[in-house]
């Protein structure tokens, strides 16, 4: 996980996103509760054309965590 002024930040591929949500939601040091924006991004000139972009929130952290994934 990458941290930077914006907050926290995780890339993973399809393959393992959706244990990466799990473990966000489930774990003692995330607890992430609310999934506050989705959006895909369109790089016509990258290989993995497309980026999927979560934008999650853990209420009892008060942190957000941002978690971006390629495909096509």
């Amino acid at each position: 996980m990458e941290r930077s002024e914006h907050g926290n930040t995780s890339d993973t591929n399809m393959d393992y996103l959706y244990q990466l949500l799990c473990f966000l939601k489930l774990h003692a040091h995330t607890r992430v509760q609310v999934s506050i924006d989705i959006c895909r991004v369109d790089c016509p000139s990258r290989k993995q054309r497309f980026e999927v972009v979560y934008h999650l929130l853990s209420i009892r952290y008060n942190s957000c965590i941002r978690v971006l994934t390629f495909f096509c």
